[in-house]
């Protein structure tokens, strides 16, 4: 599929400069500056941000990047300056496709560059699209003021080229909190663009674009030409998007410049779904703009050029007969129980379509997720609401026989003729549903990474429901973790928290400092905590600042010990804890390459990697900063929603009891309490189908043998008269749920106990 793609965008790179009909004798405005241009990223590695935009569609930064940087590259050259590339290729098999961040300053460096340029696109799962300009600096500090007036041009001039909803300027270490690694020790000044939001679907479809990347390189010349102040050029630009009566951007339209005449040239819209088209190298004056398509009518537009400007517009083209594209799919911010039994309420994000009636919420009763049944409709979800509250299941708009689940959401357009259409789901939460539990448990969903896992959407909240509710009675809701980072969601409402983050890590942030101050206030409280992930540790103390080392250390109790492997499956747990005799196969639903390898910090180490010395879980009760509410902490350092159902049922099941009795993970030594008894042994260990409990009588009495969950609840029980001597009872445990339990041999008043994993 690399390779595919790789050949795609060389297409795309040669047609570019094929529409570039460079007049002659350009004047030579750059002669004599030297300027190194960078294009961010290179090759197609989980570094590299590959987004996808849906429909099929893959953005990959690296190749955005790229493309860029070598129209840049040859504009610049065509108006006169002397230029150096940082990198050569963005071929994903050449070593050199990614050179370190010092390496390409080292490059500048060496070329004498008067001015660096890194270029970059940016991302914020889709919530924002403005264009940002860093430069090195930091409150009073600027490294270069060269750099921060370029970054202002810059700046600028992105945002008057491409469709963005504002600009900014802004100091590297004021913006973020770090300097940037390509804008420091450069001998000359350097600026670094994020010129938009390439997650934001509809941008990122634009990027993938011919004429939209060289827009942007002319933007970047132009800067250059008024940073070093040399005039503008005798031509300017026409560009912009062609859509449809829906808002909808067009593929397949012939736009023609000035058609018939002598300087007539011609661009067609491309199949990515973004309508853009794009002329450069124009004289100033006027010109017609001609659009055109097969069943479209025909519309003509007089647009007006002027010298060293681009004229950018979006035009409209009506097409009764145009299919009605399909709505995107709501992001989910939350499913719960608010008052407990069966009720519900959702809450999602806005969906944009210009044929929006409302919305659908669907619920599946089958944990397989493909018998899905109407909730509520657009009948009581209108476009203007985001998110609805159901007091019972009797009210749903399909009644369900058993308990609903599973929920996703869907947005529902006008498609014309009275028909309707429905766009596609995101990510499927679940909560309980009659639940009479007080115990009160909140999965969240901090999972937002394509890397390992590719699928823009997921249900792995739903795997995390089935253990709890397979466990235990409690009353399961689910969120998305940016609620519980702005406070719509409060942990502490919860006796217990699930939060898993996949393969979420530094580009995404597994924990916020809003989201690391909120899980402490919820330990110090009392609270039960899991945390599973296959690269918290790299993220918060590898890469982490000192704050972000105090939380892990401090109250997921864990030390990192290195980037792991996927060599390291399967994770069994320690045999002198509770967790001993389980097995968790992680990799399995996806494929989890790095996952960490941690250390007890004050807790217990409870499962290990199937490499030797290398531990996979930790485990801690106690109490955090002197408060008197003892918490417990349970951290698993790969996905565990990459386990098979079983295996993630079975472990969850032991971690909710040490959660509801908070006893000690280490198995303590037996207690022989014989007085009457002379020894008591139990075996295998751990149990499987069956136990054998061997013992010793001093003298014939009455043998009461009982097991006992970690409740104290008493599940089975054997009595039997027996004689002097040595005995062994055969205990069946097949019908036992996985767990631990403790077995109670009793004669009269004297007892003997052992514990035991039952399997």
């Amino acid at each position: 599929m690399k390779k595919l793609y790789t050949t795609f965008l060389m297409v795309l790179c040669t047609g570019i400069l094929a529409l570039a009909q460079v007049p002659a004798d350009i004047p030579q405005l750059l002669e004599g500056k030297k300027i190194a241009i960078d294009p961010g990223h290179g090759g197609e590695d989980s570094d590299d941000r590959r987004i996808d935009l849906g429909n099929g569609y893959i953005y990959w930064e690296a190749a955005g990047t790229w493309k860029v940087g070598n129209l840049t590259n040859d504009l610049l050259q065509a108006l006169g300056a002397t230029t150096k590339m940082t990198r050569d290729t963005n071929d994903p098999n050449s070593p050199d496709r990614d050179p370190g961040l010092s390496e390409r300053v080292a490059v500048a460096n060496a070329f004498g560059a008067d001015y660096m340029h890194s270029i970059h696109t940016n991302a914020a799962n889709a919530k924002a699209n403005y264009t940002l300009l860093l430069y090195r600096g930091e409150g009073d500090y600027v490294a270069y003021n060269e750099a921060k007036y370029m970054g202002g041009i810059l700046a600028k001039k992105f945002h008057e080229t491409w469709f963005t909803t504002d600009y900014y300027n802004r100091a590297d270490k004021d913006f973020l909190p770090y300097h940037l690694g390509v804008l420091g020790g450069t001998n000359m000044p350097a600026t670094l663009s994020e010129g938009a939001f390439h997650d934001v679907p509809a941008e990122g479809r634009r990027m993938m674009n011919d004429g939209y990347s060289k827009a942007a390189a002319w933007a970047i010349a132009k800067s250059f030409m008024e940073y070093f102040d040399v005039g503008t050029l005798p031509y300017g630009e026409v560009g912009g998007i062609i859509r449809n009566q829906n808002n909808d951007p067009i593929n397949g339209v012939t736009v023609t410049l000035n058609a018939g005449l002598a300087d007539e040239k011609v661009v067609q819209t491309d199949d990515i779904d973004n309508g853009i088209f794009f002329f450069d190298w124009l004289t100033p004056g006027e010109y017609t703009l001609t659009f055109e398509k097969e069943g479209v009518t025909t519309i003509t537009e007089t647009v007006t050029v002027t010298e060293g400007n681009y004229s950018r517009e979006i035009y409209k083209t009506f097409d009764e007969n145009a299919p009605i594209n399909p709505p995107s799919a709501p992001t989910v911010h939350y499913v719960i129980s608010p008052t407990g039994g069966s009720s519900l309420e959702v809450k999602w994000a806005a969906v944009q379509h210009p044929s929006l009636l409302g919305y659908r919420v669907y619920y599946a009763t089958d944990d397989e997720l493909s018998d899905w049944k109407l909730a509520a409709d657009e009948q009581t979800i209108d476009a203007t609401q985001t998110s609805v509250s159901i007091v019972d299941e009797s009210e749903f708009k399909e009644v369900p026989a058993d308990g609903a689940y599973h929920f996703k959401v869907v947005a529902v357009v006008d498609a014309g003729k009275g028909e309707t259409l429905e766009g596609a789901s995101a990510d499927i939460y679940s909560r309980s549903s009659g639940a009479a539990s007080e115990e009160k448990v909140l999965i969240v969903d901090g999972f937002n990474r394509q890397a390992s896992y590719q699928e823009s959407t997921h249900s792995f909240a739903t795997q995390y429901f089935n253990a709890i509710r397979d466990s235990k009675d409690a009353n399961v809701s689910t969120t998305h973790n940016s609620l519980v980072e702005k406070g719509q969601i409060d942990l502490n409402d919860y006796t217990t928290v699930f939060w898993f983050l996949g393969d979420e890590s530094t580009a995404d942030q597994t924990f916020s400092t809003s989201e690391q101050a909120k899980v402490k206030a919820f330990l110090q409280a009392g609270g039960n905590l899991l945390v599973s992930g296959s690269e918290v540790g790299w993220d918060l103390f590898e890469k982490g600042t000192e704050s972000d080392q105090e939380f892990y250390t401090n109250y997921l109790k864990a030390n990192f010990v290195d980037d792991g492997s996927i060599d390291y499956t399967p994770a069994k747990g320690v045999d002198e804890t509770i967790f001993g005799g389980l097995t968790v196969e992680f990799g399995k639903t996806y494929t989890e390459d790095y996952p960490d390898a941690i250390s007890s910090n004050g807790g217990a180490n409870i499962l290990q990697y199937a490499s030797p010395g290398k531990f996979a879980g930790v485990a801690y009760s106690g109490i955090f900063d002197s408060n008197k509410d003892t918490a417990s902490v349970v951290y698993i350092a790969f996905p565990l929603e990459t386990a098979v159902q079983a295996e993630h049922t079975a472990l969850t099941d032991v971690i909710m009891d040490y959660f509801q009795t908070k006893q000690e993970v280490i198995v303590s030594a037996i207690e022989e309490k014989l007085i009457a008894l002379q020894s008591l042994k139990v075996y295998p260990n751990p149990v499987s189908d069956y136990a054998s409990v061997a013992f010793t009588l001093k003298e014939g009495a009455e043998v009461t043998l009982s097991v006992y969950d970690l409740k104290g609840q008493r599940v089975q029980q054997k009595v039997q008269r027996l004689s002097t001597g040595e005995h062994t009872i055969a205990l069946s445990t097949t019908d036992l749920r996985k767990g631990v339990y403790v077995l109670q041999l009793k004669v009269g008043e004297q007892e003997a106990m052992q514990t035991r994993f039952i399997k």
